[in-house]
């Protein structure tokens, strides 16, 4: 999170001894944190309490002793070393900070707040406290105040890795009301950060339909406007356009282009570069949107004419189907057209062929050839690891059959934070329920239902010394996450199997993570015993799961349109279709608010995300209240709620409560207030006590 190294200053004030000691302690310190060894942590304590007993009038032993007791996680007495230190000077701003620190390792954030805000009224660069505010602000879901913070922060530190990583965590947050022309700019630097910069989408979607508003209400918007947008360009190759509006105003645009275009076979230079960006947005949400039967068959006879100029492949032939494979691209992923046996590397890179169309086919193509390697070499579970390939039994679940036909969920990106030790964030996270979790050399990690394996390897780049094990039904969604993992020189053990079976791992797990999947099991409980089975005495896992109360309106929609059935392409488009600009919604039962929740829903903006959404063929939904029992039935017990943002804020409101604190029970109350709180499901952790703790 924050560092908290001591400043190095010439230590003025120091009587005798005292200057020496104060050294020693001070050294210790910082090793202490280096070598990760409490042993010298402590020395440094006796060292600085000695030093402080030479000088007890001096302010930096008393910074230094509330540092060290803070570090071994002492927190009262950290407390109190502040508190002194305040008495003797309440202006300085390493104490400030060394206060707010403590504050926030205790869950006080208004305490924590106030300390940052007064160190960085005397002072914006003597401490970290502007950073430290900032922070605050973000974990408060004050998201827009963050958002400025953190904006101002890294234009005096623009290669901050840290700061670009909360950047972007507050954006995601952030609503504004207007077009900000230096903020589109902004983003267009901030998307080339090495973090996750798919948290930019909402605000970056945000300005552009501030944008053309803005247009709109002085005269009709043009296709010549979105060409002259950078910000729009960049945007659709980057991430989903995930906003009902600009996915008709891109439906549009693409229909313009293949209209002016279809005839000659030839692309304007000036339309150029959008085509390239529609058909990226394409690949990026797996040919979602909706198309009519004129531009169905339109692209039916570019995939023939396409063909055919392929196998010609002179030199004019090659022009025309460059031109041709992009307006085709523009419609469906490349990879999965008819063209893809003649899309030879020879050809896309002859000459005559459009580079800018060669390299976003080649590296479409080159993608679907690494998953396909990759599928190639992760074994299944129970079965030989010389013989990887499933057996003519394997079970073929429906689960199974729509996962491998849409892998879920697609990510291009992980993010960018310093590495931690798992436990330690834990015990953060909710202090006083974890503390009998201990270091240990290396932790054994399961992903149960890693899915595309985004999570897997988050895990493995964010923290240390952890053995992660990542296991699914579908080997498309495995071969997904095994072929990104090279990207980020990431290593992680990937299976196929089922959870049902995880025995046949042979292993014992420190911390299982399980989420998104037990509730697609025909038996939830019985996924969940699978899991405690292997979970170490002591262990963590982490759960999520569907709540009830946030997915009436798609509950509603199952049952009355029966969209479990719904599994082609074609339909998928069309039932997003008849959701975003027809009155099926209505027709199925649905209010507007349920409504407009499905479709600003990020999974509603790619064609696998819309069939998990809405069409999974087996869903339990569950209340938070009853959580407590039925982790008990086997044999877990509740650790607490993980929240942020929204959920922080309404914890405080309701019971003046960390929301770390708050019991399923407490949080069922918030939510019967705030239905859409958990729309993105409950997550939270659970404990396998130990048997001397159940005795």
């Amino acid at each position: 999170m924050e560092s908290t190294a001591l400043r190095q200053t010439d230590i003025p004030g120091f009587k005798g001894k005292a200057r020496a000691l104060y050294i020693q302690a001070s050294t210790l310190y910082t090793r202490a944190g280096d070598e990760g060894r409490s042993d010298l942590l402590d020395e440094a304590l006796t060292l600085a309490e000695k030093a402080h007993l030479s000088d007890p009038g001096n302010l930096q032993s008393c910074n230094l002793l509330a540092r060290i007791q803070l570090r071994r996680g002492e927190l009262d007495s950290a407390e109190r070393w502040a508190g002194i230190g305040l008495g003797l000077k309440p202006d300085s701003t390493s104490i400030l900070y060394t206060a707010g620190l403590i504050a926030l390792e205790q869950h006080q954030l208004d305490q924590a707040e106030d300390y940052f805000a007064r160190a960085t009224r005397i002072s914006r660069v003597a401490t970290r406290a502007p950073v430290s505010l900032a922070h605050i602000h973000l974990l408060k879901g004050n998201f827009n105040e963050a958002f400025a913070e953190y904006r101002q922060l890294l234009q005096q530190h623009p290669d901050d890795v840290y700061l670009q990583s909360r950047l972007m965590e507050a954006a995601a947050g952030v609503r504004l009301d207007e077009y900000d022309a230096v903020l589109a700019d902004e983003l267009l630097q901030w998307f080339e950060f090495e973090g996750d910069i798919s948290l930019l989408d909402r605000l970056t979607l945000g300005q552009l339909k501030l944008r053309y508003r803005a247009i709109q209400g002085e005269r009709p918007l043009e296709i010549t406007d979105l060409l002259d947008d950078p910000l729009l360009i960049a945007a659709c190759s980057r991430f989903a356009m995930a906003d009902p509006d600009l996915e008709r105003l891109l439906t549009s645009a693409r229909l313009s282009i293949l209209t002016q275009t279809t005839r000659q076979l030839a692309i304007d230079n000036k339309l150029q570069p959008l085509a390239l960006a529609i058909a990226k947005q394409t690949s990026l949400n797996e040919g979602s949107w909706m198309e009519s039967d004129d531009e169905q068959q339109q692209i039916a006879r570019l995939q023939t004419v396409g063909s055919k100029l392929l196998q010609l492949a002179d030199a004019q032939s090659l022009a025309a189907a460059s031109a041709c494979c992009l307006l085709i691209a523009m419609y469906r992923p490349i990879q999965q057209t008819p063209l893809r046996p003649q899309l030879l590397p020879q050809r896309l890179q002859h000459p005559a062929f459009d580079q800018g169309v060669s390299q976003l086919l080649l590296q479409q193509l080159a993608e679907q050839e690494q998953r396909t390697l990759h599928a190639d070499v992760i074994p299944q579970l129970g079965y030989d690891s010389q013989m990887p390939h499933p057996s003519p039994d394997f079970k073929q679940s429906p689960i199974a059959q729509l996962y491998e036909s849409n892998p879920y969920p697609r990510w291009q990106y992980l993010g960018n934070y310093p590495a931690s030790d798992y436990m330690d964030m834990l015990q953060k996270q909710f202090p006083g329920k974890l503390s009998h979790l201990s270091p240990r050399s290396q932790l054994n990690v399961l992903v149960a239902g890693c899915g595309t394996g985004r999570q897997a390897l988050r895990l493995a780049r964010f923290f240390t010394d952890l053995h992660v094990t990542a296991l699914d039904l579908s080997l498309a969604s495995l071969s997904y996450g095994r072929s990104r993992q090279a990207d980020f020189g990431l290593s992680v053990d990937w299976i196929q199997g089922d959870i049902l079976d995880v025995a046949q791992l042979n292993q014992s797990f420190d911390a299982i993570e399980c989420s998104g999947v037990l509730h697609h099991m025909n038996n939830p409980l019985t996924g969940l015993m699978a899991l405690s089975s292997i979970l170490k005495a002591g262990g963590v896992i982490k759960l999520a799961l569907y709540s009830r109360t946030a997915r009436r309106g798609i509950q509603t929609l199952r049952n009355n349109l029966d969209t479990p059935t719904i599994n082609s392409a074609n339909q998928l488009r069309q039932l997003r279709f008849g959701l975003k600009d027809m009155d099926i919604g209505q027709q199925a039962g649905l209010s507007d608010r349920q409504i407009q929740e499905i479709v600003h829903s990020r999974d509603f903006y790619s064609l696998s995300g819309t069939r998990d959404l809405l069409c999974n063929p087996t869903e339990h939904v569950f209340d938070i209240a009853g959580i407590e029992d039925w982790l008990s039935r086997a044999g877990l017990k509740w650790v607490g709620m993980l929240a942020s943002g929204q959920a922080v804020k309404l914890a405080n409101e309701f019971f003046q409560q960390p929301a770390a604190e708050l019991t399923p029970a407490q949080w069922q109350q918030i939510e019967k207030q705030h239905p859409q709180l958990f729309a993105g499901m409950y997550q939270f952790y659970a404990t396998k006590p130990a048997l001397a703790d159940l005795r």
